[in-house]
């Protein structure tokens, strides 16, 4: 069997690039489970940054805005896929920090909308749970069920 080198993991590394944008953290972690040693991986990581072709800040924002733009998901699942990506929490602040919370009310009432076809009055707690279990924040979710009340015919 041949053994892994720094070369190798380096092609390896770019090669995944080519594929998809991946963080440092998930960059090392196939590097590892491929087999290849600590030191070829932190060469292979260096390379990487060394001629810019791994950058977390730039994935993190270019996921936020996909996130975001998508009109699904709650700031809480945004920021739970960011950290699950292994990008660290101080750049996910950083990304974040301006985040207006008004696409959260869009996209929960999306969902809503597609999730319950059928909305009746009894339909509050599956709403509430729902949501919440989305990530929602609580505001949110009134926000969206006094809409649903308003806007209800009858």
């Amino acid at each position: 069997m041949r053994q892994p080198n720094k070369y190798t993991a380096q092609q390896a590394a770019v090669r995944m690039l080519n594929i998809r944008a991946y963080s440092e953290n998930e960059i090392r972690q196939k590097l590892s489970l491929r087999g290849f040693e600590s030191t070829a991986v932190e060469d292979a990581i260096n390379y990487l940054h060394d001629h810019s072709y791994l950058n977390d800040r730039a994935i993190c924002y270019s996921l936020f805005e996909s996130y975001c733009k998508s009109n699904k998901y709650s700031f809480k699942f945004i920021v739970m896929k960011l950290k699950q990506r292994g990008i660290s929490e101080t750049i996910i602040r950083e990304t974040t920090k301006g985040y207006d919370f008004s696409f959260e009310a869009e996209a929960a009432c999306n969902i809503t909308k597609k999730h319950f076809k059928q909305i009746e009055a009894t339909d509050k707690i599956r709403i509430n749970r729902y949501l919440a279990a989305k990530g929602f924040t609580i505001s949110t979710i009134t926000k969206i069920i006094n809409n649903l009340e308003r806007n209800a015919p009858g």
